[in-house]
């Protein structure tokens, strides 16, 4: 009887636990949701705000170089901000003229394409005949719809929508730039801060080791690779000269400004550069050499000098990293697809200092 009892209070014992398991997996369910929710709508702020933590943090080593030299942090801080700032306005005289004029002859890409395709203008008129053929079925049983108008609103002036675009983009420029010098003088006093946050000394102490390590990953990964796209920008500047495609220094500056970039950035110069190819000689085959050198060295660039100057214990799961880029470029556009890299970085970082991995078993 007692024996019965033990039992039947075990097995009342385990629903408890799971109910208890499942509630408070959906409260983190939650917290997770909510969190992301108010990334979203914060995004405005956030964004520049975490983008300044993660360009101050690479470039902190010259603030602490410069400290050595006994040059204040915030006279050091500013240099390194203005050098920063002039360092985008270059890129932008660079690359604004060029682009307007890429973009300025884009209408004419609909009559090149009609006249470079005239070996497919039999295939394509027999596709074009089958289409009509199928859109007249049953076009006598269906009923026209209403038609739409659309008229375009002239209640706003040119001046105004262009306000209503550039204001955010400026005030969030403001709040990086800010943001950026602030951190840079008071870095030390935030990681201090963190630190202490916690009252345990061996908490305190796994804490101070991870900051550390992320540091000095990222500041180490993003050296890296910004010496790899300048590489990356003058062999495509040298090889889009070669083959005698105009403006070879934009193509340059754009592949390695947009390499840092996951998936997203060279995706958009290939378009670019078939677009602009097409526009720019005179037979389909000539316009293919650009985007294929492109494509080739960006292959040669991401598949072997990169793993080889990185290290494979720097790199990332490509499926995560291509997930994290798919996913904060949804949440924050394309800066979300910039952050996705040391997003990453942070999170595998923290769980590899905080859970070493062991020796990992033969798996056969």
């Amino acid at each position: 009887m007692l024996q019965d009892k033990a039992i039947g209070g075990e097995a009342s014992v385990e629903p408890r636990l799971s109910l208890a398991v499942a509630a408070q997996m959906a409260l983190i369910g939650l917290f997770a949701l909510a969190f992301l929710a108010a990334l979203y709508v914060s995004r405005s702020v956030t964004v520049p705000v975490l983008l300044a933590v993660v360009i101050g943090t690479i470039l902190s080593p010259l603030v602490a170089s410069a400290r050595a030299y006994r040059i204040p942090r915030v006279a050091s801080a500013i240099v390194i901000v203005s050098l920063l700032f002039g360092l985008l306005a270059f890129f932008a005289a660079v690359l604004t003229a060029p682009l307007a004029d890429w973009i300025g002859r884009s209408w004419e890409l609909g009559s090149l394409l009609r006249s470079k395709l005239q070996d497919f203008r039999e295939p394509l008129a027999t596709i074009r005949e089958l289409y009509s053929a199928l859109q007249t079925i049953g076009q006598d049983a269906t009923q026209a719809g209403e038609k739409i108008m659309v008229e375009a609103s002239s209640e706003k002036s040119v001046a105004e929508t262009a306000i209503a675009v550039l204001t955010p983009a400026i005030s969030q420029l403001i709040i990086f730039f800010v943001s950026l010098i602030f951190y840079l003088v008071f870095k030390n006093d935030f990681k201090l801060s963190a630190v202490l946050a916690f009252s345990n000394r061996k908490t305190r102490l796994e804490v101070l080791r991870v900051y550390n390590h992320v540091e000095e990953r990222l500041t180490q990964f993003f050296t890296s690779v910004s010496l790899i796209n300048i590489a990356l920008g003058a062999a495509i500047t040298l090889a889009m000269w070669i083959v005698g495609m105009p403006n070879p220094l934009l193509w340059g500056v754009l592949a390695a400004l947009l390499n840092f970039f996951p998936y997203l950035g060279p995706a958009i110069v290939t378009i670019a550069l078939i677009v602009a190819s097409l526009l720019s000689y005179p037979t389909l085959a000539e316009a293919a050499i650009p985007p294929l050198i492109y494509t080739a060295i960006h292959v040669i660039e991401g598949e072997f000098l990169t793993p080889t100057i990185l290290g494979y214990r720097m790199s990332v799961n490509p499926l995560i990293l291509f997930l994290a880029v798919v996913f904060w470029t949804w949440m924050w556009g394309p800066i979300g697809a910039f952050l996705a890299v040391p997003i990453v970085m942070i999170a595998v970082t923290t769980f590899a200092t905080l859970w070493p991995a062991r020796e990992a078993p033969h798996l056969p």
